[in-house]
């Protein structure tokens, strides 16, 4: 999350195909390149993963890989001509919806959240907003009707698409929730005037309504201890609370169950995992991801752990290059974060 980034709006087009998606075995480490497409990290809840591919006739296609089989299926098609999907789309948890955001406009500056009914074909915009340029869409993972949204207010683009400010200084990020189908808005108070902006970074807790996410803090590109922390929690209707007082940590993100999250922060990309009930937490491993321009996203931990909680896999730039690492979880390492 970096303001000065500079730059033409990326976004997924029906263009190029250069993502290999691979499955690797868990201690076997055994690999299999089950699909291929354009770059494209989706959201999805039912042992799956969705990617975007180049169908026939210039058509979109959104094509669902079976993690337990490697099996893959197309669930949704964009029909040719349609502008195409930016990198974070997300589908709900029963299958029925695929939501994502996209450029409207640049001049004047407006963007869309659509929404994809599987079966049905359509897609319409059901929220426009200037500052969504990186919306993050995340269906909730119980009823899979509520939609989270990242909102970078004061982000600003030049009328060709070239990113002048990712987001703006003066309010920062937020986020808000839309109701599926109807678009209905819920603000929340987070973010300015209520909290520090938002890095960026946020996830559902399990299947409930509570979202956790990490606000701006020096300490968490300085490694200096923050004496509050940077971690907090919301839910419709209630006020925020903070967890795991002393760290200011960057990525963020919960165990599908909702009983740990992971994040990671400087000094030397270390990983902590913790409780979003009780707000303990412990260093599990350091990733020595340097953090640096160079590699962007690619080199950050973006750490998560295993539906068995035997594995926490991060991405690290350590060697020079970046590259995918799973460290192993001592049997009863988490038992005094509950």
């Amino acid at each position: 999350f970096d303001k000065a980034v500079r730059g033409p709006l990326r976004r997924v087009r029906a263009i190029g195909g250069d993502w290999d998606y691979v499955l690797c075995e868990f201690g076997l480490w055994r690999t299999q390149v089950v699909g291929r497409g354009v770059p494209c990290v989706g959201v999805s809840y039912q042992g799956d993963h969705y990617f975007a591919r180049n169908g026939a006739d210039g058509v979109l296609e959104i094509v669902r890989i079976d993690l337990n089989t490697g099996n893959t299926e197309v669930r949704f098609t964009l029909a040719a001509g349609h502008r195409g999907i930016d990198c974070h789309p997300a589908v709900s948890p029963d299958g029925r919806y695929l939501a994502f955001s996209n450029v409207l406009s640049f001049a004047p500056q407006r963007f869309g959240v659509f929404l994809v009914e599987r079966g049905v074909g359509t897609c319409d915009c059901i929220h426009e907003d200037p500052c969504i340029c990186n919306a993050h869409t995340q269906f909730d993972a119980g009823r899979g009707r509520t939609l989270m949204i990242q909102h970078n207010r004061g982000c600003e683009f030049a009328p060709d698409g070239t990113m002048v400010k990712c987001v703006g200084d003066k309010d920062g990020c937020t986020l808000f929730l839309l109701e599926v189908p109807s678009g209905k808005v819920t603000r929340l108070p987070i973010g300015l005037p209520h909290t520090a902006p938002l890095t960026g970074h946020e996830a559902w807790v399990g299947r409930s309504d509570e979202m956790i996410f990490t606000v701006e803090s020096p300490s968490a590109y300085t490694g200096e201890p923050d004496a509050e922390g940077n971690i907090i929690l919301i839910r419709p209707g209630a006020k925020h609370r903070r967890i795991a007082q002393g760290v200011a940590m960057m990525h963020i993100g919960t165990t599908p169950c909702g009983r740990y999250f992971c994040a990671d922060g400087n000094p030397k990309g270390r990983i902590i995992v913790g409780s979003p009930r009780t707000g303990r937490f412990m260093e599990v491993c350091l990733s020595y991801a340097q953090y640096t321009p160079k590699f962007g996203q690619k080199g950050h931990p973006h750490a998560y752990l295993s539906a068995d909680f035997r594995w926490l896999v991060f991405n690290s730039d350590r060697t020079g290059t970046p590259q995918v690492y799973a460290a192993a979880i001592p049997k009863g390492l988490f038992a005094g974060l509950d």
